[in-house]
């Protein structure tokens, strides 16, 4: 999020580092050398047991779809969460990170039954938080503000658990349709979303997870 005098930056520094394309579009036409590298995943081996109420959140049937990080973000799509949520009542939406009640998002899904707002967790608790996800969300305002969603150490963490991706689109896996289903378009969110459900089997098939997983090591290195 520095957005200050980049130009300036980067025509005066020896080499630029970033960590997403969209920002290296940014710089390369000042910088004398770019180099583009992947945000840092540590994977847990160990992952610290959820309390019984938060364990609790998993118990209903059906799958579990998760969206990690600060309800409050300015690109965060709340409506097309909400539509979700409305459209998939069978389906659990679990929402964890930081929010006010003032959001309209809120006061539209609180009282759903299928919805759930955890608040902020500790982060040690995110590892076995995804692993007792079937889904993992991203919906950002990617239609307008394609370049400030790329968001690599949420993809990174999400990649790292093996579980399927739903997403709106990203320059940075635009090459890469293994590891996440993505949305080129916001409208196209939600039916992709609906498909994902009724094939949640495939989408999580072991060899799936296994490719997921492999790439989040393997791209930081």
């Amino acid at each position: 999020n520095q957005n200050f005098h980049p130009d300036a930056a980067a025509g005066s520094a020896d080499i630029c580092f970033c960590t997403s394309e969209a920002i290296a579009r940014r710089v390369r036409p000042n910088a004398a050398h770019v180099v583009k590298i992947d945000h840092g995943y540590a994977a847990q081996k160990i992952h610290s047991p959820l309390p019984t109420l938060q364990l609790d959140h998993f118990a209903a049937t059906g799958p579990h779809l998760v969206y990690i990080g600060s309800m409050e973000q300015r690109y965060l799509r709340h409506d097309l969460l909400a539509e979700a949520a409305e459209r998939f009542p069978d389906a659990c939406f679990h929402f964890i990170g930081t929010f006010s009640q003032d959001i309209p998002m809120w006061k539209q899904t609180h009282q759903m039954p299928n919805v759930i707002w955890w608040g902020r967790v500790n982060s040690s608790l995110i590892p076995t938080i995804l692993e007792q996800a079937d889904i993992l969300l991203v919906a950002y305002d990617s239609d307008h503000c394609r370049d400030e969603v790329s968001n690599p150490h949420k993809f990174m963490q999400y990649l790292g658990s093996g579980k399927t991706i739903v997403s709106t689109y990203t320059d940075e896996y635009h090459d890469k349709p293994h590891l996440l289903e993505m949305a080129e378009h916001t409208a196209e969110f939600i039916p992709l979303l609906g498909q994902v459900i009724g094939d949640l089997q495939l989408s999580n098939a072991p060899e799936a997870m296994l490719a997921r997983k492999a790439h989040a090591p393997v791209s930081y290195n």
